[in-house]
């Protein structure tokens, strides 16, 4: 990239290996801590991400913002996903038993946090079932 063209090389490599892959689905909900993603079951959406676009939201000394994905972008995900099997391959670093175990993992997460919107959900009709039946 022209941008990296004048960079070190120490620089450049430091950077590579703090890298993380981050694939999102159609769709899907990002959720982060503190700073920078909150979650919600919100439908609403505020902005549409276009290229080299930026979106920041500050309440205070806090940023919220709610991204949901729009495209489904599978043949990229499958590419990276089949070149880092490759790269990992030709180092005999593959394991092949692990990679359903993580499978599993990542959907225990995603259930998991499913349970806690639902509970909160759950939460938030009985208490407004009860505020009616108190005015009624």
């Amino acid at each position: 990239m022209p941008i990296f063209a004048e960079a070190q090389p120490c620089l450049l490599a430091k950077l590579v290996t703090q890298l993380k892959l981050q694939i999102f689905s159609q769709n899907d909900h990002v959720y982060r801590k503190r700073r920078n993603v909150v979650f919600n079951c919100s439908a609403k959406v505020f902005v549409t991400f276009e290229e080299d676009s930026a979106f920041e939201s500050k309440i205070g000394n806090r940023r919220t913002v709610n991204i949901r994905s729009v495209v489904e972008y599978l043949s990229a995900h499958d590419v990276l996903i089949e070149h880092e099997r490759a790269y990992l391959h030709k180092r005999n670093l593959l394991d092949e038993d692990v990679m359903p175990e993580k499978k599993t993992t990542q959907l225990e997460k995603h259930i998991d946090n499913l349970e806690i919107c639902f509970a909160r959900i759950l939460v938030e009709c009985k208490a407004n079932v009860s505020k009616l039946n108190q005015r009624l």
